[in-house]
């Protein structure tokens, strides 16, 4: 579904992304772990268009986004649901607002179809009955998870997760994993999530893939990973301080 090939990208002098190649298959979730700085977010934005490598490709369903053009890209980002680590709400608007916006800045579809299909992804994740609230009145699990129910009001075929449990207490964390379970079991999405979460990893992805020097050094299955026999990939899980991922920055 999605596949990125040897991408190299350098911003403000520094090799961000070095020969980054990387697979994700149809309907799986992916989770990409790294040290912050480690050029997770750049990858995300290689994937939606908004950045375009140095070198390489990225194709996301055989469309490559570093040579489409503006309506082919439009087109793919329909396909693309986003939360953002924040949530992204706009405070001047409620929950109602901010989950419909995508559709009427997007679709001419009536309102009252607008309406259904929000109070169904409201309900989706868990927030019925919220709609009228204003972003300052949330928690920020609540903010995940209207972030989360504008992403799907476009049906997107891709989801695509910044740190989704960052700044979450172990129990609200916990059900935000169990909303990205559900969504690939029910909308059967592509999901790749970016976390520095482990216990996040180990319970969502399908596999997961460890960047490091700007490319991938390692994918595997959560249990192949917890196996792992890379010393970089077996410190970052660990947590340790001392080893090679600390001599990166």
């Amino acid at each position: 579904m999605i596949e990125l090939i040897d991408v190299h990208k350098e911003l403000g002098g520094t090799k961000v992304l070095d020969g980054l190649s990387l697979k994700v298959d149809r309907g799986e979730t992916m989770v990409i772990i790294g040290r912050s700085g480690s050029g997770k977010s750049v990858t995300f934005k290689h994937i939606t268009g908004l950045l375009k490598p140095d070198s390489g490709r990225i194709l996301v369903d055989g469309v490559d986004v570093t040579t489409a053009s503006g309506n082919e890209i439009d087109l793919v980002r329909r396909r693309l649901g986003v939360l953002f680590q924040s949530g992204a709400l706009l405070n001047w608007m409620t929950v109602d607002a901010n989950v419909a916006l995508p559709l009427r800045e997007l679709t001419n579809l009536p309102e009252a179809e607008i309406r259904r299909i929000v109070d169904e992804k409201l309900a989706l994740v868990e927030l019925n009955g919220a709609g009228h609230l204003m972003p300052a009145s949330l928690s920020g699990g609540m903010k995940k998870r209207a972030g989360l129910a504008r992403s799907l009001v476009l049906e997107p075929e891709i989801l695509l997760y910044d740190e989704p449990t960052s700044g979450l207490d172990p129990i609200m964390a916990n059900r935000i994993n169990e909303l990205i379970i559900d969504m690939q079991r029910k909308l059967n999405v592509t999901s790749i999530v970016v976390t520095h979460d482990m216990e996040s990893a180990f319970m969502i992805a399908d596999r997961i893939a460890m960047l490091f020097g700007g490319r991938i050094i390692e994918v595997g299955t959560p249990l192949e990973i917890q196996a792992t026999k890379n010393v970089i990939v077996r410190q970052f899980i660990d947590g340790k301080t001392q080893g090679p991922v600390g001599e990166e920055q």
